[in-house]
């Protein structure tokens, strides 16, 4: 009898921990904002102008949640991050441009409330923190007249933080064994952080990175 009440306690904390346990699937698009951008040291008629637009990106990846009503979320993502560089040259009124996208892993970190949690259908909130480890960028150039000489300069891993860290907050609907969250990230380290060559000068420039995430995935 003992041997049966043992086996059945047993039984029941491995299923409720199971029924606490869900996996989430998921791919989706983001769009990356360049923020701050900080051209250190340059006079006020210096006759270069940066600007950026966003380019959409792609995400895989997928979490785990544990819990019920509040839950733990630790996840892992592939992301690219597309941003459209521009230079424009003032003097000359000529706009040079390419697309310089960053492919990176993503580690979430997020603590989450079900507002709504039925079973069938729930509504969650989460927010927390988020690690980017950035693996590789895009060939790119950007031709650029300074003082009459032509410079060719390029982005590359190099001037980008190799860990960039953010916080994020977002909400997520599932329906069956199906889910769709929306985030937004706020970068709170630099994303890119490098020196601009031109000519004899270098341009010391920093830039934070924002993200709006839409995914769609599939609950096991």
């Amino acid at each position: 009898m003992k041997k049966i009440f043992i086996i059945l306690i047993a039984f029941f904390l491995t299923n409720s921990a199971y029924s606490q346990l869900k996996v989430n699937l998921q791919a989706g698009v983001n769009i990356s904002n360049l923020t701050d951008f900080d051209l250190e040291g340059l006079p006020a008629d210096f006759p270069l102008d940066l600007s950026t637009s966003t380019v959409p990106g792609f995400i895989i990846g997928g979490n785990i949640q544990i819990g019920s009503s509040f839950y733990f979320q630790p996840g892992v993502y592939w992301h690219t991050l597309g941003n459209e560089l521009n230079i424009e040259e003032l003097d000359l009124s000529d706009v040079t441009s390419d697309n310089v996208i960053a492919r990176a892993i993503q580690i979430p970190v997020f603590i989450g409330y079900r507002l709504i949690n039925t079973g069938l259908f729930n509504l969650r909130l989460y927010a927390g923190g988020s690690l980017l480890l950035i693996t590789d960028v895009n060939e790119n150039e950007f031709e650029i007249i300074f003082n009459g000489q032509p410079f060719n300069v390029s982005v590359t891993k190099d001037d980008f933080n190799d860990q960039v860290f953010g916080v994020v907050g977002g909400a997520g609907i599932d329906f069956l064994i199906f889910s769709l969250d929306v985030n937004y990230e706020r970068g709170i380290s630099d994303f890119i952080d490098t020196e601009i060559p031109l000519g004899l000068t270098m341009i010391p420039a920093k830039a934070k990175n924002n993200i709006i995430r839409v995914t769609a995935g599939l609950r096991l």
